[in-house]
């Protein structure tokens, strides 16, 4: 018996479960960065940068669990790249490992500067409500326009963290510092 037949078997939720497991792509931690390559051949690099904790350095006690999120794909895709779930499967699971810790807390800013900020908001967006985490992790959103830019910013913890409420505060606080001057 096949892989498929097998799925056939199981119950829907099941089967989704499974193929989520077979759908991601194997990734490795090289030169500070999770990396995979998509049978495309491209290669993506997933990244957690500490530099924003410095907007956070009155927090001391939460700041260093601050890590800013960015993922690119090494090199250029074509014009004529197809969409590859694969691709959101595998970040969604470096996601998941990332909050094993659970009170990391991630930050992650699109800019327009390419025009394309707004394309990667939605879609982290996305990628957010189909991770089905939204009872375990609280999004903050926030939004401005700089000059001809428009900038979105993004910020997730758990929702049991222990300075849950300073967190947020903070967010809002210094996003309206930087963007609203």
């Amino acid at each position: 018996m096949n892989l498929s037949d097998q799925e056939s078997l199981l119950p829907n939720y099941q089967k989704k479960e499974i193929s989520s497991l077979l759908g991601q792509y194997k990734y490795e931690w090289v030169d500070n960065a999770y990396k995979f390559t998509t049978e495309f051949g491209y290669t993506y690099s997933v990244y957690f940068l500490t530099k924003a904790r410095c907007l956070y350095a009155e927090y001391e006690h939460w700041r260093d669990w601050v890590y800013e999120m960015g993922f690119e794909v090494v090199g250029r895709l074509p014009k004529d790249h197809r969409y590859d779930e694969r691709v959101t499967d595998t970040i969604l699971c470096i996601i998941d490992t990332f909050f094993s810790t659970k009170e990391n807390v991630l930050l992650y800013t699109c800019e327009s500067l390419d025009d394309g900020g707004e394309l990667r908001y939605r879609l982290f967006n996305q990628w957010y409500f189909k991770s089905g985490k939204k009872e375990e992790f609280e999004k903050l959103d926030y939004d401005a326009s700089f000059e001809d830019t428009k900038i979105f910013t993004t910020m997730i913890f758990a929702r049991n963290h222990p300075y849950e409420v300073e967190i947020s505060d903070a967010f809002f606080w210094v996003c309206q510092e930087i963007y609203n001057y």
